[in-house]
């Protein structure tokens, strides 16, 4: 895996207040919102879609980047201390993993169908 050559495939946003979240972007950024249910789903913004959920213990931005092949991103994190998930399949979007760095900061790994 070549740190260099990943882009960022989108950013999910973990809340405690989903509706609260969704007022304070719409007002600043001025982006529109798709609700799924129960408050989650995604803001429309110019950079692509980013995705929203409430209820989240551990809120917070995560950015998730795109890898060709997610199974040698998590050998790699892995075998670097990082922690990596197991795979999750999220049918016609892609496959998922939640990450830690060797410190702790969270971010994700998506490989698009």
């Amino acid at each position: 895996m070549d740190p260099m050559k990943q882009l960022v495939s989108h950013v999910e946003i973990g809340t405690q207040g989903a509706s609260d979240e969704t007022e304070f972007l719409s007002a600043v950024f001025g982006w529109n919102f798709t609700e799924t249910q129960h408050g989650a789903g995604w803001f429309d913004t110019p950079g692509g879609k980013i995705g929203l959920h409430g209820n989240n213990p551990g809120f917070g931005f995560v950015p998730y980047f795109r890898v060709a092949d997610i199974d040698t991103a998590i050998h790699t994190i892995r075998k670097l201390g990082g922690h990596a998930e197991d795979v999750v399949d999220e049918p016609g979007w892609g496959r998922f993993s939640n990450c830690t760095d060797r410190q702790g900061n969270r971010f994700g790994l998506h490989q698009p169908d």
